[in-house]
């Protein structure tokens, strides 16, 4: 009989049974809800092209893809804890909230000046830092809510468990689509109330389907809702934000799709 494989230490498979509670506790904590943006002076559009020019900037600072997913998540929770945001705010609340998130997720982050010239400094270093101070009160300092990017791989373990066969498994290819999924729906308005992980389990469920052309039954009711979702993003959105598509040039999903 062989000996079981080794599990991959890198992915903390020891402490998993005590991290997935705080995980958990965080997603709920920092949940985002439904249409908060409804009768603000914020539209889903105007939110979308921010966070397509934020991808530029990440491309910019060659930023971690966690640091994007944060920002993003930021935006979303300062939305809809301070409703009286306006659209000639959102740009400094966006590079601000990068900022951030740079500190958090990066070991070099970029400095306030780095952000200020990515704005042709329409907006000062003084104003950057007043507006940090001001999301970081309404949002408490919470800054912890685990991102999408944390969950393909279980995902894909998780569905090659219980499909029981080699076709399952997701090679290289197919997680830099779910990934590229996965970033899709950080553009679309009336995904962000999704869990990560759903969100992470819907985008392998679907890279799955696209590579191997089969449709299964085995998801749960709630993954294929999301995934339809997803989908639905990935018809609507896919070729209309230039910055996204090209940070994602080099795997021609759009060949495969």
């Amino acid at each position: 009989e062989k000996n079981p494989a080794p599990a991959n230490i890198s992915q903390c498979p020891f402490y998993q049974s005590s991290l997935e509670p705080g995980l958990v506790h965080m997603v709920v904590a920092m949940a985002i809800k439904p249409c908060y943006l409804e009768g603000r002076d914020v539209s889903s559009s105007i939110r979308s092209a921010l966070v397509d020019r934020l991808v530029q900037i990440q491309m910019l600072f060659r930023l971690h893809q966690e640091t994007l997913y944060m920002t993003v998540s930021i935006i979303d929770r300062f939305h809809q804890v301070l409703p009286n945001t306006t659209e000639a705010t959102i740009r400094l609340i966006g590079v601000t909230t990068m900022l951030i998130a740079s500190k958090y997720e990066e070991i070099c982050p970029p400095v306030v000046e780095d952000f200020a010239h990515s704005t042709n400094f329409t907006y000062s270093c003084s104003k950057i830092r007043s507006m940090e101070r001001t999301i970081l009160k309404a949002l408490n300092y919470e800054m912890g809510r685990p991102p999408p990017v944390h969950f393909p791989r279980r995902a894909a373990k998780i569905a090659l468990v219980s499909v029981q066969s080699s076709l399952a498994q997701l090679d290289p290819f197919g997680h830099g689509l779910a990934m590229y999924l996965q970033e899709l729906t950080l553009l679309d308005y009336d995904s962000v109330h999704y869990p990560p992980s759903l969100t992470a389990a819907a985008a392998v469920s679907l890279s799955w389907r696209i590579l191997h052309d089969h449709s299964h039954n085995l998801a749960p009711h709630q993954i294929c809702l999301c995934e339809n979702k997803v989908r639905q993003v990935l018809g609507e959105m896919g070729n209309d934000f230039t910055c996204l598509q090209s940070a994602w040039q080099d795997f021609r999903i759009e060949n495969r799709c």
